[in-house]
């Protein structure tokens, strides 16, 4: 079976805004204006608070098994067990637009932060880096299509970060 889009990064995207929400009193503007130790020390803890949640079943075939923060790399990794097959592309148009929608990961893109979502699949390891040159683009990729007789919910959240 192809999972067609990335079910996984609905949940881990807000997930992570709302940890660093707890770590940063305002969300991006807090991030925007914090020194590089406060931001590694925020990112640190919101990677930390992230991983106590893990393992954590985000659909039937994806689960997330870790996070953390690489201080010297700047970025912020995510560690996935899928038992599917997955689709490269989709997972990272997905994943680009999951991440950008969130005012907290952009003001965290535009820090010169990235994510890392790593993913243990059944063909091997597949990593799908997003970056703020990431974002620039995303209004610009296709939609992921719902499987058939899925239809959106109505929510309040931006494009790609409503959970399903």
């Amino acid at each position: 079976m192809t999972i067609r889009r990335a079910t996984a990064l609905l949940l881990v995207a807000p997930m992570l805004g709302g940890t660093l929400a707890c770590h940063a009193q305002d969300g991006a503007g807090a991030i925007a204006s914090m020194n590089e130790v406060q931001l590694a020390i925020t990112l640190s803890a919101a990677a930390e608070a992230t991983a106590r949640k893990t393992p954590l079943a985000i659909d039937r075939f994806t689960v997330l098994k870790g996070s953390s923060y690489e201080v010297n790399d700047k970025a912020m990794i995510f560690r996935y067990d899928v038992r599917a097959d997955v689709d490269k592309d989709a997972l990272k148009a997905h994943a680009i637009r999951a991440n950008c929608a969130s005012p907290r990961l952009s003001a965290m893109f535009g820090r010169g932060i990235r994510a890392r979502h790593v993913f243990t699949t059944p063909g091997g390891l597949l990593e799908v880096p997003v970056t703020q040159a990431d974002c620039k683009t995303a209004d610009k990729l296709p939609a992921p299509a719902l499987p058939p007789g899925r239809v959106r919910p109505a929510t309040a959240e931006p494009p790609g970060t409503s959970r399903i």
